[in-house]
């Protein structure tokens, strides 16, 4: 059977360790939601780049449409046939790039969705251990108390034995005639 102090220290044990836990998720949980907030001004910065790209690519079709008309009506002019060419670059390198965004994009949300499995398992760790140490703690609590119930008793018991004895030696000391 553990003294009663043995009991608070490692009631105080775990009572640290459980803050040491809990100190350890607010950390994650901090973490975690700074990456989220960045992941989400990333697929925000995704977005705009993607409307740009999108708006910019309805731009140069309609541009490629009228470089083709131009070049139907005027054959001769090679220096417009020169500028679709580098129009034609131009949309190709911009397609190059907005698959490069997209990719990146992509990486980026696998990224995440990983990050945050590894952080949801860490959690779940966590709590657990949280669990176990309260439990821990709730059994010495319960130990503590019976404990502590079973010394009063054994105070009050031994209060009476020691009243007992009192009363005996008083019993005995008046009985005993000095005369015999």
């Amino acid at each position: 059977m553990q003294s009663l102090d043995d009991l608070n220290k490692r009631v105080e044990e775990n009572t640290k360790a459980n803050q040491v836990l809990l100190e350890e998720n607010q950390t994650l949980r901090t973490d975690f939601r700074e990456r989220v907030a960045k992941y989400q001004e990333q697929a925000e910065l995704s977005k705009e780049l993607i409307d740009k790209l999108t708006e910019a690519n309805t731009s140069y079709e309609e541009r490629l449409q009228e470089m083709a008309v131009l070049l139907r009506q005027a054959n001769a002019k090679i220096m417009e046939g020169e500028e679709a060419k580098k129009t034609i670059a131009e949309y190709q390198e911009l397609v190059k790039k907005q698959e490069e965004v997209i990719a990146s994009t992509k990486e980026n949300r696998e990224n995440l969705s990983n990050l945050v499995k590894r952080y949801e398992t860490v959690l779940k760790e966590r709590n657990a251990e949280i669990k176990a140490k309260n439990k821990e703690i709730s059994e010495l609590q319960n130990e503590m108390s019976k404990m502590k119930k079973e010394c009063a008793r054994l105070k009050e018991q031994s209060r009476r034995l020691e009243a007992l004895c009192r009363y005996l030696q008083e019993k005995q000391d008046s009985d005993f005639d000095p005369m015999l």
